[in-house]
C-alpha cells in the first residue's frame, strides 16, 4: 500500500513538472491562465459585493475580451476613447461599479493578449 501511495505521488510530482514546464515555455497557456483568474476574481466580487447575477457579469466579461481581441493592435488613444466611453455609459446608467469591473476585465484581456504578442515575437 505504501509503495503505490508512493508511485501516485511520483506520478503527480512529474505532472506538475510537466505543468510547470508548458507554463514557461508556452505564452499562449499563461496569458489564458491569467485571464481566467482575473476574470474569476471579477465575477466573485461583482457577484458577492455589487450583487449582479452571474450571467450577466459573464456576458459582460465575454464582451470586454471580446473587444479587447478586435483592438489589441491599436493605437493607445483608441483603448482610452474606448474606456472613456464605458465610463460615460456608466455614469449616466448609474453603474459606475459594475462600469469599472468591465474596464478592469477590458483591461485584463489586452495586457494578456500582448503579453502573448510580445513572448510570440521573442520566439
Amino acid at each position: 500500500m505504501k509503495e503505490k501511495l508512493m508511485n501516485i505521488k511520483d506520478k503527480v510530482v512529474e505532472y506538475a513538472k510537466k505543468g510547470w514546464e508548458l507554463l514557461k515555455t508556452n505564452p499562449l497557456v499563461t496569458s489564458v491562465i491569467g485571464f481566467s483568474l482575473v476574470s474569476l476574481i471579477l465575477i466573485l466580487i461583482a457577484m458577492l459585493a455589487l450583487q449582479e447575477f452571474v450571467v450577466s457579469v459573464c456576458v459582460l466579461i465575454i464582451i470586454e475580451a471580446a473587444m479587447a481581441a478586435l483592438l489589441h493592435q491599436a493605437e493607445i488613444w483608441k483603448h482610452g476613447i474606448l474606456v472613456g466611453l464605458q465610463l460615460l455609459a456608466g455614469i449616466i446608467l448609474s453603474r459606475i461599479p459594475l462600469i469599472i469591473i468591465c474596464i478592469l476585465a477590458y483591461v485584463a484581456a489586452t495586457f494578456a493578449l500582448q503579453f502573448m504578442g510580445k513572448k510570440n515575437e521573442q520566439a
